[in-house]
């Protein structure tokens, strides 16, 4: 009988717990690589766990969210030729970088209120950018 109410005082913590879960909005942006150039293909606003990341390493290429008055609210390095791949293999993990001509990639901010626009640089300069104001606008706000 005990381990009956544990298992429901478990489950009910569990219930309890998955209600309580913060989730949070952030930008989702899609973009086509081919040949050193982006193309835009779609963005929205998504609702759930944002990636934690643990690590930002130093790529050519870099994201930058930018505000209404100019300001970079959020970056994070990458680059759209490589693809590291792992797998288990006979003598452990195995895998390493694929490099790509073409690619399809998403970048993922945090979702501010005051955020204009995403811009893609390489090696400092900006190359490619995007406008983000609208996404998941509540507001009247136009450009």
């Amino acid at each position: 009988m005990n381990k009956k109410i544990f298992i429901l005082i478990l489950l009910f913590a569990v219930f309890l717990s998955s209600a309580f879960e913060v989730k949070q909005e952030y930008v989702l942006v899609e973009l086509d690589y081919e040949n050193g150039n982006f193309s835009f293909v779609n963005k929205s606003l998504e609702t759930g766990n944002y990636p934690t990341l643990s690590h930002t390493l130093a790529y050519d290429y870099e994201a930058d969210l930018i505000s209404d008055n100019g300001e970079v609210l959020y970056f994070n390095t990458f680059d759209p030729t490589l693809l590291h791949s792992e797998s288990a293999g006979e003598s452990g993990i195995e895998g390493g970088a694929i490099v790509l001509n073409n690619s399809k990639l998403f970048i993922l901010t945090p979702n501010f209120r005051n955020a204009e626009k995403i811009e893609i640089l390489k090696k400092g300069e900006k190359i490619f950018a995007v406008d983000v104001y609208d996404v998941g606008a509540t507001s009247c706000r136009l450009k």
